[in-house]
Formats: C-alpha cells, sequence, structure tokens
C-alpha cells in the first residue's frame, strides 16, 4: 500500500491540476481546505465570492474540490450560483467536502443534481464535524471544549489523510456511517421539525407545538448571547 506522500509524487509525474473552490461564513470551511493544501501543495484555493461577478466561470483543471458549510441542510446559495457557472468540462475527477456542526444533509445530493446537467458527478465526498461557532444558535456549555474541541481536530486530520489519497488516486469515496458528533437540543429540534413537515398526512396540532418549540428555543439562545456577547 503506498502512502500518501507516495501518491502526491506519482501526481505531480502524471501532471494532475487540482482547484479547489471553498465558501467559508466563518472560517471552518476554509481551515479544512488549508489543510487540504498541506497534503497536497499542487492544490489552488479560490473563494467562490470572487468569482460570482462573471457571467461564466471558467474551470481547466481536471481534478476540481468544493468545500463549503451545511446550510440549512443543504448547499449554501453562493456555491449553487458558482455550480450553474461553472464550465466544468475539463473535470475528470470531482470531489466535495461538507462541513457541519454534526447535522445530517442532502448538500451532496443535490450537487449531483446541478452536476448532472454538465454529465458530471461527485466521485468523492466528505462530511466533517467541527466546532460550534454560530454566536446565536447552540453555543451552549460544554458545546465546544476543550477536549470535545480536540478530539473534532483529532477526527478531521485522520479523515483527511484518508481523503486525500484517494483524491490524488482518483478513486471513488464515500464515507458510510452515522455522525459521530452529538446533535444540540435545537438542531434536534430542527431535523424533527423538517422531517415531520415531509409527511403531507400529519396532525397540525403537533407541527404547530414542534413549530412553537424550536423558535422558542431560537428566541432563548438569541436572549443568552445578547446577555453573553463573549459565548462565541
Amino acid at each position: 500500500m503506498i502512502t500518501l506522500t507516495e501518491s502526491v509524487l506519482i501526481a505531480r509525474k502524471f501532471y494532475m491540476s487540482i482547484e479547489i473552490y471553498y465558501y467559508s461564513g466563518t472560517g471552518n470551511s476554509l481551515c479544512v481546505a488549508r489543510e487540504i493544501q498541506k497534503r497536497i501543495p499542487e492544490a489552488t484555493l479560490t473563494s467562490v465570492v470572487h468569482l460570482l461577478r462573471d457571467e461564466t466561470i471558467t474551470i481547466r483543471a481536471n481534478t476540481v474540490g468544493f468545500i463549503f458549510p451545511n446550510f440549512c441542510l443543504t448547499i449554501p446559495i453562493p456555491v449553487h450560483d458558482f455550480l450553474k457557472k461553472a464550465d466544468l468540462s475539463s473535470a475528470k475527477y470531482i470531489f466535495a467536502i461538507c462541513t457541519r456542526g454534526g447535522s445530517t444533509s442532502e448538500a451532496f445530493e443535490y450537487m449531483d443534481e446541478l452536476l448532472q446537467k454538465q454529465n458530471k458527478k461527485l466521485d468523492a465526498q466528505l462530511d466533517i464535524n467541527m466546532p460550534w461557532n454560530n454566536p446565536i444558535t447552540d453555543n451552549l456549555p460544554g458545546m465546544n471544549s476543550e477536549e470535545k474541541t480536540r478530539y473534532l481536530e483529532a477526527v478531521m486530520q485522520s479523515k483527511l489523510d484518508i481523503f486525500c489519497k484517494a483524491v490524488v488516486e482518483h478513486e471513488k469515496y464515500r464515507e458510510e456511517g452515522k455522525t459521530d458528533y452529538e446533535l444540540s437540543f435545537g438542531m434536534k429540534l430542527f431535523d424533527l421539525l423538517i422531517s415531520v413537515k415531509s409527511h403531507k398526512v400529519v396532525s397540525p396540532l403537533l407541527l404547530q407545538s414542534l413549530e412553537k418549540s424550536y423558535h422558542q428555543h431560537i428566541w432563548q439562545q438569541n436572549q443568552n448571547f445578547a446577555l453573553n456577547p463573549k459565548i462565541c
């Protein structure tokens, strides 16, 4: 079995060009992008926001990656707009990484729908759980403890070692299994609310109760943040 370093040397020999496009609202996704570049120095990093004003976005690399946060259980709007404009005809291998607080999402499935319009699809995908950094939701005591942050950091580094090797060798990669991050109470409510709304036959009283509970929780977190802004 060859190592990641040996894989990178092989990639250099066959001249594999790698372009990574990232969207990062608070820094988590940018952190992951930089960690990948440490492992694959040939990779170039570009913020999708810097290119959105262009009518058409031409991509020339044969290996293309996208890194972004989970946004409302799917891809962020800037990433959606980028994919609608991007010409991916040169791409022979496409990968994506979604950073998150622990919730599931349909980001990769939706990306495949957009990529299918160019007869492309994701060859590799990875979810990475990161510390909570939203100042108004779920920054409760213990959520970002030093112990939990060290754990998430170690898991991230381990996952990226494996994932980057797959990318360099153009291997198919899809991680299976459940989340390894405990969902907050607010996120559990949100996921339950989305699940209930997806069913056509549901008690209006149940839906109303869930919505009320979720909004009360968010309101309380806003109050906590107003009283203690250093919580973030």
